[in-house]
């Protein structure tokens, strides 16, 4: 499993102040942290410090290389053997994966109905509305970014990616509502989803929140979509992913240009 990665926002007197994306900054003794750092040892201790800015920063050029790092990230895998499902190359494949029936892992084979289409188009849903992203699969936040950026920098090359990114976004927030579409039971699920990332935003009562995740549960497991509708919500997850492909790679492209 991954670890929980939190900011260190300030010390004092033995004690840190967290940040792990909750309400308000938790309070840890200095020594519990550190023995919490210690027992993830594959990391090795890994942190990343922010300072304060010296002197004089040329913004333009911050920019210009936040934006090439945010591009090359794109396509770029953890491990070369991932190369395949990061980036385009990945959203190709998963639209092939949709599309075509006959491939070995399409979806039509191992989400084909029932619970495991329930999974499939549920994983989708949380995967571009809540998990480590905001809705439509973070492509706002980024169109934000980028927006900003094009004030600075100039010219309509990143404008026009701003653009692009954001109509990305709403096509991805298209396919999240596909997916929780194709049944009742999904879109209650969907419900529930959004239920438990508003508890997260505000003070999550540990009760209420493993209610809606039982609740999530069932309804995963009592799904009785057929293969015939599956195949119907895959060709349409299909054509909007499609159109991602078209609008997001140009637009990439146009960001790699000089």
């Amino acid at each position: 499993m991954s670890p929980q990665v939190v900011g260190v926002v300030g010390r004092g007197d033995g004690t840190l102040l967290l940040d792990d994306r909750a309400p308000q900054a938790l309070s840890v003794d200095a020594d519990t942290f550190a023995a919490a750092r210690a027992a993830y040892r594959t990391a090795k201790h890994r942190m990343i410090s922010v300072t304060a800015l010296r002197g004089e920063h040329d913004w333009v050029v911050a920019l210009e290389t936040a934006l090439l790092a945010g591009v090359r990230g794109y396509d770029t895998p953890p491990v070369p053997q991932w190369a395949a499902n990061v980036g385009i190359a990945g959203l190709k494949k998963w639209h092939r994966l949709l599309t075509k029936p006959t491939e070995k892992k399409s979806w039509h084979r191992i989400f084909a109905e029932g619970s495991r289409a329930a999974i499939g188009l549920t994983r989708l849903y949380d995967c571009v509305t809540h998990a480590y992203t905001v809705p439509g699969a973070g492509r706002s936040l980024y169109a934000d970014f980028l927006e900003e950026a094009a004030e600075v920098l100039g010219g309509e090359r990143t404008s026009d990616a701003a653009s692009a990114f954001r109509r990305s976004g709403e096509l991805w927030s298209r396919l999240a509502a596909i997916a929780s579409g194709a049944s009742d039971d999904l879109t209650r699920y969907a419900e529930l989803a959004d239920l438990r990332s508003a508890q997260l935003d505000g003070q999550p009562v540990a009760e209420q929140m493993a209610t809606f995740h039982a609740e999530q549960r069932d309804l995963v497991a009592n799904c009785d979509l057929t293969p015939i509708e599956t195949a119907d919500v895959f060709g349409r997850l299909g054509e909007v992913l499609a159109e991602i492909i078209e609008i997001e790679q140009p637009a990439l492209e146009r960001l790699r240009d000089d």
